[in-house]
Parts: structure tokens; C-alpha cells; sequence
């Protein structure tokens, strides 16, 4: 009995023994899977404020486009300063992001972005009171404090105080700009509607029209933002400068390519739509209205449906030097469809639309690694606050630039082939290694 018993445990012991590689085996197996999953992105309320401001700046920006020159007209200024007005929130946009980066440095996060939301609801208010009120100044003023959380400032402090992986900065700046292009589309399409059913009429007194309903719809959507802030925000300290914390070591070269990028990518973006509404409005007579809101519709809806189907394929570009290569390339390439035409007919409008599209799939993985350099290097920066700012001016200053030449300069090809060649002079620099 005592020997069958040894030889019980012996065979035992050798089984667990011959179990156990093949277990460690499996676990290193296991391991390995899940080293090899990338992160999910993890959706916090301040990262989901990122977001929504993302899509909101944009949507707030695009909403007056259509209706900007009448309403400059019907306050007695030149319709060529139009493109001033709609560009000025980007220049306010520049020149607050140095009191925007003191009051994220002095006061909680949570209540300094409140107050940044309260001030931007302000500036639609004014916006849309200065017609009634007939005064310029207000109509400017107002569009200057719009501009409150617009830039890369805020979202991009976000990103930095949630996330520090690279691979999640990365993703996170792809949702940024495909959530422009969203805001973008959307405004599109209210601002559509807005003029098929409502007066163009730039009569006295309190009315609401084409133009100043633009500024009531903001108006109320910053009132919804700001409630859902102070639900759901939760207290956090101050922005202040904190040492790094990375092994890793980007060169300065790269975060001034990306900041260098992000004032030409914006600039295209913006000087083609603007120019796209502007071909549209040679076809566009108030009085005509309903016989062009089909091709509006027609082109909202493809532009939308472009957006949607293009964005999964953004996987397809990495974010290395020589992964990112073909999308400066195909954004380079396809710009050369949206110049403007001699022909003002609804054909060259969807053609530009067409090249829109594809410009901006390209356009979108351009924006996330020009901002993902800037990110990168802020992680080892004393002065990572002051970059962060610095980034959104010039993000600002492009997209302030591509509206005012696109009115200034009234259809030209010019400003469209200079920030082609700067682009492609940008591309040539980016380090292979």
C-alpha cells in the first residue's frame, strides 16, 4: 500500500511538473494578446468636453458663413469685409490664447472653462443683437468673443491632463479633427434649412432672419453646454507647469513642424470652404432660394456621407514620420481639385465638394500628427502650457487667414497655389527617422 502510494504521488508531482511550462506558456501567450490590443481611448467627462467644444467651435465658426455678407451689407459696410467677420473670431481666437492660458493657470479647470463657455454665449448674443441695435461695433465685438474656447488650447490641455500615452494622443487628436469636419457639415446643413424657411429680410427692430438666428441657436446651445458642465464636470486643481515625466526625447524641429503645419493645413481647409461658398453664391439669388436649396441639400448630404464612410479608413495612416508620409502626400495631391473654377454652375460646386472630401480624409491624419508633435514634445517641456497656447495661435492665425483671403482676393487661384507650395515645402522637411 505504502508503495503504491509513492508511486501515486511521484506520477502526481511529474504531471504537475510537466503542467507547469505549458501553463507559463499559455499565460506569456495571453500576455502578449493583450500588449499587442491597442488601448481603448477612455471617455472622461473633461475628454467628452473636448470633444463636444471641438465639434461646437467649428459649428458656432460655419454657421454664419452663408449669411455673413448680407449681414455686413445690411449694416451699411463693404460685402468684401465679409470674410474679415467670419475670419475675426480666429483672430480673437490668437489673441486670447495667452489670457485663456493665464486663466487656465490661475483658476480651476472646471470654472475656468465655465466662464470661457458664459463668455462665447455672450459674444452669439451680441452677435445676433447687432442688427436690431444697427451697430457694427457689437456685430465684430461679438464675433470676437465666440472665439472664447476656439483653438487647440483647451482641447489639447484636456488630452495632456487625461492621457499620456502616445498611441491614445494620437487618437485623440484624429477624433478632434474628424469632429470639426462634423461640426462643419452640421452647420451646413442648419444654416440651409435656416434659409428655406426663413425671411431674408435685414429689417429694423427685434427680428429674427437668416443671420441673426445664427447667433440665437449658439446663444441657446451655450446655455445647454453650460448646464451639462456643471453637472458633470468634477473639481480639479489648477493647470500649473509640471516637470516632465517621459523618457521619450522629440526634437524641437518636430514640434515646430507641427505647429508650422497647423497654420497651413487650416488655412487650406478653410480658404476651400469658404471659396466653395462663395462659387455657390454666384448661382444665389435670396429671392431664388428655393430653386438652389436642392443642390445645398445635395451638397451637405455628400459631404456628410464623404465624412462618415472616410473616417474608419484615417486607421490607414500611423503616426511615424514615413507612416504619415502618404497622407501629407495625398492631401498635397488632391487640393489641386478644390482651386476655384472660372464656371460658376452646380457642377463645379459638387466637383469642389468631391475634392473637399478626399482633401479632407487626407487633411484629417495631416492634423492629428502636426498636433501629435506638438504633444509629444510638450511631455519633456518646462513650458508646456506657453506651447499649448503657441499651437492654438497658429492653428487660429490660419484659419483667420484662409476666410480673409478668400473674399480679399475673390476667387483667385493665388492664395490657394501659395499655401499649396508652403505645404509641399513643409512635407520636404518632415524627418524620416
Amino acid at each position: 500500500t505504502k508503495k503504491k502510494e509513492l508511486f501515486i504521488s511521484i506520477m502526481a508531482s511529474r504531471r504537475d511538473l510537466s503542467m507547469r511550462p505549458m501553463h507559463r506558456r499559455s499565460t506569456l501567450v495571453v500576455h502578449a494578446r493583450e500588449a499587442a490590443t491597442p488601448p481603448a481611448l477612455p471617455f472622461t467627462p473633461y475628454l467628452a468636453f473636448a470633444f463636444f467644444n471641438a465639434f461646437f467651435l467649428v459649428f458656432e465658426f460655419q454657421l454664419v458663413v452663408p449669411t455673413a455678407q448680407q449681414y455686413v451689407e445690411a449694416l451699411n459696410v463693404d460685402a468684401r469685409l465679409s470674410g474679415l467677420l467670419i475670419g475675426c473670431n480666429q483672430f480673437g481666437t490668437a489673441v486670447l490664447q495667452l489670457p485663456v492660458l493665464l486663466l487656465l493657470w490661475l483658476v480651476p479647470i472646471k470654472w475656468a472653462l465655465v466662464l470661457l463657455v458664459a463668455l462665447m454665449g455672450v459674444g452669439n448674443l451680441l452677435y445676433a443683437l447687432a442688427l436690431p441695435l444697427r451697430s457694427v461695433t457689437l456685430l465684430f465685438a461679438g464675433r470676437l468673443l465666440c472665439s472664447t474656447t476656439s483653438g487647440l488650447q483647451i482641447g489639447n490641455s484636456v488630452i495632456d491632463m487625461e492621457l499620456d500615452d502616445p498611441q491614445l494622443e494620437f487618437t485623440a487628436s484624429r477624433y478632434i479633427s474628424f469632429l470639426y469636419e462634423l461640426g462643419s457639415v452640421a452647420a451646413y446643413v442648419l444654416a440651409a434649412f435656416y434659409m428655406l424657411v426663413l425671411t431674408p429680410s435685414f429689417g429694423s427692430g427685434i427680428v429674427v432672419n437668416v443671420a441673426t438666428i445664427c447667433g440665437y441657436t449658439s446663444f441657446g446651445a451655450c446655455v445647454l453646454f453650460l448646464l451639462a458642465m456643471l453637472t458633470t464636470l468634477s473639481p480639479r486643481k489648477r493647470l500649473r507647469e509640471t516637470p516632465a515625466a517621459t523618457t521619450r526625447a522629440p526634437s524641437p524641429r518636430s514640434a515646430i513642424l507641427g505647429v508650422l503645419f497647423m497654420f497651413v493645413l487650416n488655412a487650406m481647409e478653410v480658404l476651400r470652404q469658404v471659396t466653395l461658398f462663395q462659387l455657390f453664391g454666384r448661382r444665389w439669388v435670396f429671392d431664388g432660394a428655393l430653386d438652389n436649396m436642392p443642390a445645398m441639400a445635395l451638397l451637405a448630404a455628400f459631404v456628410f456621407v464623404g465624412v462618415l464612410v472616410t473616417f474608419p479608413l484615417d486607421a490607414l495612416f500611423k503616426p511615424t514620420p514615413t507612416g504619415i508620409l502618404p497622407a501629407f502626400a495625398g492631401a498635397a495631391v488632391s487640393y489641386l481639385l478644390v482651386l476655384p473654377y472660372p464656371t460658376h454652375t452646380t457642377a463645379s460646386v459638387l466637383l469642389q465638394a468631391f475634392g473637399g472630401v478626399l482633401f479632407a480624409f487626407f487633411q484629417r491624419s495631416c492634423f492629428a500628427y502636426a498636433n501629435f508633435l506638438v504633444l509629444r514634445y510638450v511631455k519633456k517641456s518646462p513650458h508646456r502650457r506657453l506651447l499649448l497656447a503657441l499651437n492654438s495661435m497658429a492653428m487660429s492665425c490660419g484659419i483667420a487667414m484662409g476666410a480673409t483671403c478668400a473674399t480679399l482676393f475673390d476667387l483667385s487661384a493665388v492664395p490657394h497655389m501659395a499655401l499649396l507650395v508652403a505645404a509641399v515645402a513643409l512635407i520636404a522637411l518632415v524627418p524620416r527617422t
